[in-house]
């Protein structure tokens, strides 16, 4: 990976939405240089996924999670929306997620769903006022 990688992951990372003709643009090289150089980052895993990052219009929860011992934890990506960024974890919680909703109101009805299932033994929710940074 080069210089010109590491700009064209800037860019996607400050705006994933930038298309190859504007990066080439901005690096001076052809967007053929720029759309193969993704094509290779990503076959490289490099560049595992794009991701959409909501604005301030949804509303977001983090929920820790705690299972019963015997839980199957190959189960926990069908427990979370696709959106969800969920982590194992080691503590006092197994799992700690972040939900994302467009009102308060849907993101406790994804609660109520992870609630449901088998082996979840509890749930504490932390609702985001602001981001900061």
């Amino acid at each position: 990976m080069d210089g010109v990688d590491r700009k064209i992951l800037e860019y996607l990372d400050d705006d994933g939405r930038m298309s190859y003709t504007e990066i080439s643009n901005r690096l001076d090289v052809s967007e053929g240089t720029v759309r193969n150089r993704v094509d290779r980052m990503i076959e490289e895993g490099v560049i595992e996924k794009f991701t959409v990052e909501r604005g301030e219009s949804g509303v977001k929860a983090f929920v820790m999670v705690t299972v019963a011992s015997d839980f199957d934890f190959s189960t926990v990506d069908k427990l979370f929306p696709r959106s969800s960024h969920v982590y194992e974890v080691a503590g006092e919680t197994d799992i700690i997620a972040e939900l994302t909703g467009e009102s308060s109101s849907e993101v406790n009805k994804l609660i109520d769903k992870i609630r449901e299932v088998e082996g979840v033994e509890s749930t504490r929710t932390m609702m985001v006022l602001s981001e900061h940074g």
